[in-house]
């Protein structure tokens, strides 16, 4: 199951899969893009099913950038081998 509550400005979104509930967050530029971003990942993992949330906006460009970094820094950042608490599945951490 998938929704989507964007407006046609540049986003952030956070995501959730059924696949071990992973969360990351990520960024579209515009509507089409989130749309064909969301496509992209029920072909990689067609047995998950992804939610998706709007939780920021910004500026295309750097804003945007930086507002995903500010986003994924407020969510625990990724889970790796550095920061092995981490909560999201993101790889970018910049």
């Amino acid at each position: 199951m998938q929704t989507l509550d964007f407006p046609r400005n540049p986003t952030l979104h956070r995501s959730g899969s059924n696949k071990a509930d992973g969360k990351y967050v990520g960024r579209a530029k515009n509507e089409g893009r989130h749309e064909a971003r969301k496509k992209e990942h029920d072909r990689t993992n067609p047995s998950a099913s992804y939610r998706f949330k709007k939780i920021d906006q910004a500026k295309s460009g750097k804003d945007l950038q930086r507002a995903e970094q500010e986003n994924i820094d407020k969510y625990g950042g990724p889970k790796n081998k550095s920061n092995p608490g981490g909560k999201l599945e993101n790889k970018r951490n910049e």
